[in-house]
């Protein structure tokens, strides 16, 4: 553009501050056109005219102050290419904004202005190639001007740090939150003369420096990076508004070497299929060849590939606005749509779907794939596509059906992330001491998944085993097999190992028993009727919670005692509560109270002291027969004397004995007991005397499978101390599982890439929404699915599974996860994953060749990639590793690509099979 003089009869209130400012017709004339402005030294000197058109001398020292002011400050274009992020809050009316431009210092210099419909960010860089593209040092203030969608509140917008916070005018929703000056010019190929390089480099904006009624005139050039001359493979995607899922991802086809090979020799052209109905008339694989050849022409420094979004959008809706989407489902709709564009049959056949019927598996997976190639033969197909066996079981009637179905990528899941569970084992053979040991679980294991890992470490069935969470000598939790556990590391978790019924040949009864002392410890000593002290008192043995001289005084008594007595629940619990089970034939009353009592034995402590012997003096009463919940009682224990109590124990002095449990005794049923059985609820509550588990003798006791029993210490006699029970302070004697700590923490913080290959082909279980319809029983069911490799394809993808996506009533939640993963950068062996019947002549060792990263949370992030562009061969690399940063390029170390944050997969099988397809098919391309 020409010289051109600013002249007027306002130029005299009209000073270079404003200019600087961005306040003068012609800086708003320059952000329009989006073009660089370039101050010259003969300008500041020479062309400062007055309103008579007449030159204005200017000192020396004024001219040197806007020399120095030009030095020092640069106004960046407004299409500068800062990279950013950005998020809307409808229900607040904000748009945030996250500059994620690794040439800005943040820490020295930065600010940000709010204008109604501007903002004006100034900063300092430090990076050369920055400095290099747009002029300056690092003492150089840079100031980006962007304009904005709309309208701002500039009182209510605020900045800290990286993050600038938008309080829109109104609500009306944004596409972008910048919009450029004007539409920058489209890029071209090449230019005539070939020095479009310096022809159209941009040039910056300085700002000048306050002078009194001096007006500079401006040299405009045309800002247009288009022609910029660089290395092939350096050509960098533009950024149009939260893009990077889609630049990242572009960037790895563009360095596929098939692709390269494929669409810069023009074989598309000639297989561009125009009347496919699930295609784009061609338009997507001619556009993307577009994009091809101007990314690898080294005439672009930078590439807009807005016509290749616009094109997708159609086919895919999502991608029409400027929001932030998942570069796998950009991938996914790409790829589908280059191939339905250059599918090679033009009319579809109907096909079945191909089923195994009992017939061998390599003729099954050839008809399928034969059947596949049928509606589906594209080059996309020939480079990406793979076959999965599939095997499906109906859980009714055990139909098993077999189809071998095509892939373009893996979804690989991620291990659960695993802790260590601290539990007690507690054998089945109650003699036996429990075991204290450490296993590895994930996160939210499940009851059967804990169980399994206890078996495993104590070598027991997982289906012999039960867990309960123990609290205040409680059962506070008893875990069912499918409820996710989340226990915590000051839980107290047990695990009992019960008899199989298998093994026993008939039904095993399980109780899960508590132990809880039968008398308060603070009742006692007195008549609860007429108050008398008297150590021969006798109990109510329905609440075991009041004392009496004898009948006549209960009776007294009872009308008083009735309510309390029928709401009494409160119990004191001692020990730790445990399981024990029993072959129902053999679950006596003897049998019960000797698999108890060798229980106990390492939880509790059992003194006796010296008490009066008088067998024939009972120690509870009957309750009153006015009582609807009267029990029938042993005549033994209903006997009631009426003598008074004058006489006093003897050997008050001697030491308290203490007992040893778990030994066979035959002197229980005479009338030395150390405890009665009650029936409870899961709480551990008793209320009323029919709770009493009855003795039946040699007879089985009439209780149900999985009852909760309480173990009721007879902890007073007379009501006087009986028993004392004590809780040990710990498990005694308890041994340590050696060995059965996990080896290392490290493996399941890093998962490998191989492990998460075969949890790939573990057997699952369907979901409702995904059950599968069963023909014999003819109803969806919820079958077991499992997938395996069959089929390798040469350009192998492989999507790590980080993002989470759950849905519940009136609910939608997502989640990433965040662990890094150890992939191979050579020798990828997928051997090991294959099938069994899986043809033995394909190659199996792959390697990397790209990966594209995905940094910050599920709703906020940002994408880039890393690859090299191998050979045909796979055994060179014709350009090393690049880091691909929307824009920016960059060359890095092989290291680079081990990235924490990789998302997807570029593997790339060895040898010459693509090479071959390539050169037998198109056999004119160079």
């Amino acid at each position: 553009m020409e010289n051109e003089q600013i002249t007027g009869k306002d130029d005299r209130e009209t000073s270079a501050d404003n200019l600087r400012s961005g306040n003068s017709p012609e800086a708003n004339t320059h952000c329009e056109s989006n073009s660089p402005v370039s101050f010259e030294e003969s300008d500041l000197s020479s062309d400062i005219t007055n309103s008579e058109n007449e030159p204005v001398p200017v000192l020396d020292n004024e001219v040197n102050a806007i020399k120095e002011n030009v030095q020092n400050e640069i106004l960046l274009p407004a299409a500068a290419e800062i990279k950013h992020e950005s998020y809307q809050k409808p229900e607040d009316g904000l748009v945030v904004v996250r500059l994620c431009d690794r040439r800005i210092n943040f820490a020295q210099d930065f600010s940000v202005t709010f204008d109604t419909n501007l903002l004006k960010i100034k900063f300092r860089s430090s990076d050369a190639n920055f400095l290099q593209q747009y002029g300056g040092s690092t003492d150089t203030i840079f100031e980006w001007r962007p304009v904005l969608f709309d309208e701002i509140s500039p009182e209510q917008c605020s900045h800290k740090g990286k993050e600038i916070l938008l309080k829109k005018a109104d609500k009306v929703p944004w596409i972008q939150p910048f919009k450029t000056c004007s539409k920058l010019p489209k890029r071209s190929l090449s230019t005539q003369n070939g020095n479009a390089a310096t022809e159209a480099k941009a040039a910056p904006i300085p700002l000048s420096a306050p002078v009194n009624s001096l007006k500079p005139t401006a040299k405009v050039t045309p800002f247009d990076d288009s022609g910029t001359k660089v290395k092939p493979g350096e050509t960098g995607l533009r950024n149009i508004g939260n893009t990077c899922f889609m630049n990242a991802t572009l960037q790895m086809l563009v360095n596929c070497k098939e692709l390269h090979y494929y669409f810069l020799g023009n074989h598309h052209k000639k297989e561009v299929n125009r009347t496919n109905p699930l295609g784009c008339g061609g338009r997507i694989a001619l556009c993307f060849g577009e994009l091809m050849k101007n990314m690898w022409s080294g005439m672009n420094r930078v590439y807009e590939p807005s016509e290749l979004k616009e094109l997708v959008a159609e086919k895919a809706v999502q991608f029409a606005n400027f929001a932030q989407h998942d570069a796998h489902e950009f991938l996914s709709f790409l790829l589908d749509g280059l191939h339905e564009d250059l599918n090679r049959i033009v009319s579809k056949p109907l096909t079945k779907t191909v089923e195994g019927c009992g017939r061998p598996d390599p003729e099954v997976s050839q008809e399928a794939w034969q059947t596949h190639l049928q509606r589906n033969d594209s080059i996309i197909v020939d480079l990406f596509h793979g076959q999965l066996k599939s095997r499906l079981q109906c859980p009714k009637c055990s139909k098993v059906s077999i189809t071998f179905d095509p892939f373009a990528y893996l979804p690989v899941p991620f291990p659960k992330a695993k802790t260590e569970t601290n539990v007690t084992f507690w054998p089945v053979d109650p003699y036996l001491p429990p075991v204290k040991l450490s296993v590895e679980c994930a996160v939210n294991a499940t009851t059967s998944e804990v169980l399994a890992a206890v078996g495993k470490a104590m070598q027991a069935s997982p289906k012999t085993l039960r867990m309960i969470d123990v609290f205040n000598h409680k059962m506070y939790r008893v875990y069912e097999p499918s409820e996710v556990c989340n226990i915590q590391p000051k839980d107290v978790t047990y695990v009992f190992q019960v008899h199989d019924s298998s093994e026993a040949n008939e039904e095993v009864l399980e109780f899960y028993v508590v132990q809880r002392l039968l008398f308060r410890k603070s009742s006692g000593g007195f008549c609860n009727n007429c108050l008398t002290q008297s150590t021969r008192l006798l109990a109510c043995e329905r609440c075991y919670d009041a004392f009496y001289c004898g009948k006549d005084c209960q009776k007294d008594s009872w009308p008083e005692h009735k309510e309390m007595c029928s709401r009494s629940g409160y119990h004191e619990f001692v020990g730790e509560p445990f399981v024990i089970s029993v072959p129902k034939s053999k679950a006596t009353y003897a049998r019960l109270v000797q698999l108890m009592e060798a229980r106990c034995r390492y939880s509790v402590n059992v003194f006796q002291p010296p008490v009066p012997t008088d067998p024939d003096t009972p120690d509870a009463l009957p309750t009153s027969p006015l009582t609807p919940l009267a029990v029938d009682v042993p005549e033994e224990e209903s006997r009631s004397d009426d003598k008074s109590d004058t006489s006093s124990t003897e050997n008050n002095d001697q030491s308290r004995v203490q007992l040893v449990l778990g030994e066979s005794r035959d002197t229980w049923r005479h009338g030395h007991k150390l405890f009665v059985i009650r029936k409870c609820d899961e709480d551990g509550r008793t209320e009323g005397g029919a709770a009493t588990v009855k003795d039946n003798g040699d007879e089985p006791v009439e209780l149900k499978n999985r009852s909760f029993l309480g173990l009721d210490w007879y902890n007073k006699k007379f009501g006087q101390d009986y028993l004392i029970v004590e809780t040990k302070s710990e498990l005694e004697p308890l041994k340590e599982m050696e060995g059965a700590k996990p080896r290392s923490a490290n493996r399941s913080n890093y998962p490998e890439l191989t492990d998460m290959l075969t949890l790939f082909s573990e057997t699952e279980t369907l979901t409702p929404d995904e059950s599968w319809y069963c023909d014999q029983c003819k109803e969806h069911v919820e079958a077991t699915k499992r997938l395996v490799l069959y089929r390798l394809p040469p350009l192998l993808i492989i999507q790590l599974k980080r993002f989470i996506y759950t849905t519940g009533f009136q609910m939608h939640r997502r989640s990433k996860e965040d662990r890094a993963v150890n992939y191979p950068l050579t020798d990828l062996d997928m051997r090991p994953f294959l099938c069994e019947t899986a043809p033995n002549d394909q190659e199996t060792m792959y390697d990397l060749t790209g990966v594209v990263c995905h940094s910050g949370t599920s709703y906020f992030g940002h994408y880039i990639s890393i690859g090299r562009l191998s050979g045909l061969d796979s055994s060179q690399t014709e350009i090393e590793w690049r880091n691909f940063d929307d824009s920016t390029v960059r060359q890095v170390r092989q290291t680079h690509a081990l990235a924490e944050d990789a998302y997807l997969l570029f593997y790339k099988q060895r040898g010459t099979k693509t090479k071959d397809l390539l050169t037998r098919m198109y056999p004119s391309s160079s």
